[in-house]
């Protein structure tokens, strides 16, 4: 298992955050990921829109 840390600062997420966490996804693109955020609130943000924009669904 690898951990990779993007600090995402709680009441205002960036831009570049959100590119960043694309980046990271397409590295281990065909990988089983896990994704994680003690409140979860912009992991699932990132994630729909990583769905959406890169994957298409």
């Amino acid at each position: 298992m690898r951990y990779v840390h993007i600090p995402v600062q709680l009441s205002a997420p960036t831009h570049t955050d959100l590119l960043e966490f694309f980046e990271v996804m397409a590295r281990h693109e065909g990988e089983k990921t896990w994704v994680h955020y003690a409140a979860n609130m912009r992991v699932s943000a990132f994630l729909g829109l990583y769905l959406i924009q890169t994957l298409g669904r």
